[in-house]
């Protein structure tokens, strides 16, 4: 074997040591995030996020689209950031009431069918963490390549550039 041959190699396993120890820190940060999310209060400042509670509360009762006046007012007591705080008309905040009579959420483009398993298992605030997870890690892999030692950066810096083999 060439000395080449060896330093390839060897550049090849600080390379991927280095992608280890990247991971193994990006996983540490990420439970360090999630415990301090967990152990924080619930906390529902915007009128969207009543809205959106609404509709996940009301998926696991079985209305998927609609509700009845009853089961809007219902729900609009449930949810209610404060006693007696409701919607206009009695529905829950950011709902509002058809020409039939029914009630339909102002929010649902989609995350409240998603987040409903979370809320069926009694494990809501984990549906946020879960995406976030799933999104990081079904991003594209990247190059990082930490600077030579002779070249003048600060300690620690890494450059992250697109995988020229992946697209």
């Amino acid at each position: 074997m060439s000395a080449s041959e060896v330093r390839n190699v060897t550049f090849s396993l600080s390379r991927s040591r280095w992608a280890v120890i990247e991971a193994g820190v990006a996983a540490a940060a990420f439970v360090v995030l999630c415990v301090l999310v967990l152990r924080a209060s619930p906390y529902l400042p915007e009128p969207d996020d009543a809205a959106y509670r609404a509709s996940i509360v009301a998926m696991t009762h079985g209305h998927f689209f609609t509700l009845s006046g009853a089961q809007a007012q219902a729900l609009a007591e449930q949810v209610a950031p404060r006693p007696g705080l409701v919607g206009p008309g009695g529905g829950p905040i950011q709902w509002v009431q058809l020409a039939s009579g029914r009630w339909i959420s102002e929010k649902d483009p989609g995350y409240p069918y998603l987040a409903v398993v979370f809320q069926t298992l009694g494990i809501i605030r984990g549906a946020p963490l879960f995406f976030g997870a799933a999104g990081s890690a079904a991003r594209p892999p990247s190059v990082c390549t930490a600077p030579p030692a002779r070249q003048w950066s600060s300690p620690g810096v890494t450059t992250c550039r697109p995988s020229p083999t992946r697209r």
